[in-house]
């Protein structure tokens, strides 16, 4: 409303699409802000976090699922071992509850795409589609309605138009060292994928001069 009052005050005044994205994200994340507040109303302490999902959460597990929902686009780099998958999928429900969200990708090495689906299981019950198989199959598991849908950054790398006329709400990158030069086949995909929220998790120290 601001821009169009701009606009018929000075006709020649011209706002990119860039510009507008930006303040349209800017006023998206302070609604979300504001509606976290009113969710989590004693911040760590909440009793929201007793039923997020089946398992106790830690003090800095509360904090790291906070943060990932106020911020929307988050890096979550605890030490592995330490539960950023618990995060992950805690801070998914809520966004599945409160925000609309109802198809999540998960992309993950090959070695632990079916530890995801086991964890998602046990934590949550959420119904889980792996896309794998030669690509007749895949296209048709793109069409499932599992809430979570996991696959690999090889697949991914093949997928990318599949995934994106998926329309992913959120995006979870698992070990996403893989991804750190952005100069390989794999990281140039990644970086083309399109979703209102992102999580992106690894437990490798970042180097200083990232």
């Amino acid at each position: 409303e601001f821009i169009e009052e701009v606009q018929d005050r000075y006709p020649d005044f011209k706002v990119y699409p860039d510009v507008i994205e930006y303040v349209t994200n800017c006023k998206s994340n302070t609604e979300r802000i504001k509606k976290i507040d009113s969710i989590f109303e004693n911040g760590i302490n909440s009793k929201y976090f007793d039923n997020i999902i089946k398992t106790k959460l830690y003090t800095y597990q509360k904090e790291g699922i906070l943060k990932a929902l106020k911020a929307g686009r988050v890096l979550i780099a605890d030490e592995m071992g330490l539960g950023k998958t618990i995060q992950a999928i805690a801070a998914t429900e809520v966004l599945a509850n409160h925000f609309n969200v109802k198809n999540v990708f998960i992309i993950a090495p090959t070695s632990l795409k079916y530890q995801w689906k086991t964890e998602i299981e046990k934590f949550c019950g959420r119904e889980v589609c792996v896309i794998e198989g030669l690509i007749h199959k895949r296209t048709e598991q793109y069409k499932s309605g599992a809430f979570y849908k996991i696959l690999t950054y090889g697949v991914v790398r093949n997928d990318i138009d599949y995934i994106n006329n998926s329309n992913p709400d959120l995006i979870i990158l698992d070990e996403a060292q893989r991804i750190k030069n952005w100069k390989t086949q794999t990281a140039q995909s990644v970086k083309k994928l399109f979703s209102e929220f992102t999580m992106v998790l690894t437990g490798t120290p970042l180097e200083n001069r990232v």
